[in-house]
């Protein structure tokens, strides 16, 4: 395995003509694929049908920028995802996204129109995981997420939007089996080695911080970034923003699996700039130094929370507008419904997934610790 190769460029405003020559830079520097006559999945990054204002989903200034280059190379794109809550009312216009595809002629993916199981073998154990059928019917997978921090994850960039593959409300019965950050990371690199090949480009030219995915706050970033490697991406772009890499749980799970070479930004070649060269150094962060409890599998959660003062996710009434997407998307029931109209979070039975937390659209879902609950 050589060492991976990320390109990273300045790129300060979403037009066709800032993003149009930076993507073409960045693509020819990171020496990615050919992939002339392949059919590629383009996979952005659509937490929620949300504005591009929000930075919540891939800007579809990129998305556009990103089919032109496809075309031009004579690959076959197509454009899908899966968002937390997926419904058939999702179309993915309000991100502006679908509406790129169409202007295009690129195809969308509908990611509820069936799905497929692949398999890796892990540890001499076959993992069999359900995706769409689209994400097994390429040649290749282009990644494009939006550079964000995440409450569980702590960076959620090219490898954690693979999530997306996984279609409806199968993502959350996936933080149930896999209830902390190590172990979801392990489960993401997984599936990351049993999809196609990975590659991707990032968008970065506005970030989000703070409470992320989904609550967090726009901050410019100024940066696009590509890579064969996508685990390599995600190690430079969490340090452009300020991270360690290595505190990263699934910057550590894709080295620990030997997908990447990569664990620190040393680890990479940069043909164009470094990650020193973005970190704005006051870039909110979630704090690293939240660690999961190895015995959360071996023991009751109700013990676990007299032992830990973890903070937990808690409904802010005054902001809850009753949507009952909390509850909906709640692996276990700890969010519900606790009289009408009124939703509360269980910290002595919740897992800390932080779904609640990604799914509300009122930004009504607050971290509190146990012992403050109401």
């Amino acid at each position: 395995m050589k060492q991976p190769i990320v390109a990273l460029q300045h790129c300060r405003a979403y037009s066709a003509g800032h993003i149009d020559p930076v993507l073409q830079q960045i693509w020819d520097a990171a020496v990615m694929p050919d992939l002339f006559g392949k059919r590629v999945l383009v996979k952005p990054n659509i937490l929620s049908d949300a504005p591009p204002s929000k930075a919540v989903t891939t800007h579809p200034e990129v998305l556009a920028s990103l089919l032109r280059l496809l075309l031009d190379l004579g690959a076959k794109p197509m454009v899908g995802d899966s968002p937390a809550i997926h419904t058939a009312s999702f179309t993915g216009r309000r991100s502006g996204l679908r509406t790129v595809c169409d202007e295009l002629g690129v195809p969308w993916a509908d990611f509820l129109d069936g799905t497929a199981e692949t398999a890796e073998t892990v540890s001499g154990r076959n993992r069999i995981y359900r995706v769409s059928r689209h994400a097994l019917e390429c040649d290749c997978i282009v990644s494009v997420p939006k550079l964000k921090t995440h409450k569980l994850m702590f960076y959620t960039g090219a490898v954690k939007n693979l999530m997306g593959v996984i279609p409806a409300l199968g993502k959350s019965s996936c933080h149930l089996k896999y209830r902390n950050s190590r172990s979801f990371a392990r489960f993401l690199a997984e599936l990351c080695s049993a999809l196609p090949p990975v590659i991707a480009v990032a968008d970065g030219i506005t970030a989000m911080e703070g409470p992320g995915p989904n609550s967090g706050f726009p901050r410019t970033l100024g940066m696009l970034a590509s890579s064969a490697d996508c685990a390599a991406l995600d190690v430079a772009a969490s340090a452009g923003m300020g991270y360690d890499p290595r505190e990263v749980p699934l910057c550590r799970a894709m080295h620990a699996g030997s997908l990447t070479l990569a664990l620190s930004p040393g680890d990479i070649t940069y043909p164009l700039h470094t990650p020193e060269q973005f970190a704005p150094g006051d870039f909110k962060l979630i704090d690293t130094a939240q660690r999961d409890i190895p015995l959360w599998n071996f023991i009751g959660p109700r013990i676990l929370r007299l032992l830990s003062r973890q903070e937990g996710p808690a409904v802010m009434p005054e902001r809850c507008i009753a949507c009952g997407k909390c509850a909906l998307i709640c692996p276990n029931g700890s969010a519900a419904e606790h009289a009408a109209g009124e939703y509360r979070i269980n910290l002595r039975t919740c897992i800390r997934c932080w779904c609640c937390h990604e799914v509300c659209p009122a930004d009504a879902v607050a971290a509190i610790h146990p012992g403050k609950q109401h």
